[in-house]
């Protein structure tokens, strides 16, 4: 299993950084291209269509910028890094727009929630491990590097065990993980 295009699920979160950091670094050594995906959740319940279209213009005007900084600064790397919006429920968006776009891996970084918030909020990440097709590697942003013990791929969309085991260590023998202060 070759992996060739990589998404990256970004938010503009110190995890999600160092999750595109990961990234690039794991597309420099496949020779894999590399989209960073943002999903702007809209309001569940807006009185009017007016509210709508301000969270997404307001959305673009955060994002925008963001993304063509990742892409120029990948650029200079000699990464080419393409970049999308779009609306909806994030979990949901970022496992279609993988899947409908032919995707081999998503990189999504995590909060680190524990407790009681992670069981009430749940995490974007943590759904996206769960319900994927799409292999998944998730992990935690710690101090000012990533804690790359906490990575895991999650190979649940491959045909069968041989195959995960061989994208495992096709991406282990590339980026080997580097133990973080904890």
């Amino acid at each position: 299993m070759e992996v060739n295009k990589i998404l990256v699920g970004f938010d503009g979160s110190p995890s999600s950084k160092k999750a595109l950091e990961y990234a690039k670094g794991l597309s420099g050594k496949l020779n894999s291209s590399v989209t960073v995906l943002t999903v702007i959740r809209l309001p569940d319940f807006s009185p009017s269509m007016d509210e709508v279209g301000e969270v997404m213009e307001e959305a673009q005007k955060r994002i925008a910028p963001m993304h063509k900084e990742i892409a120029e600064l990948a650029q200079k790397e000699g990464i080419i890094i393409q970049t999308a919006i779009i609306y909806g429920h994030p979990t949901e968006k970022i496992i279609n727009y993988a899947k409908e776009n032919g995707f081999d891996l998503i990189v999504v970084g995590t909060r680190g929630l524990g407790g009681f918030k992670k069981l009430v909020i749940g995490s974007v990440a943590q759904k996206v491990v769960s319900y994927s097709k799409v292999p998944v590697i998730g992990g935690k942003h710690a101090d000012n590097s990533l804690d790359v013990q906490e990575y895991m791929i999650m190979p649940v969309g491959a045909p069968d065990f041989s195959t995960c085991l061989r994208m495992c260590a096709e991406v282990y023998r590339c980026v080997p993980p580097v133990r973080g202060n904890r």
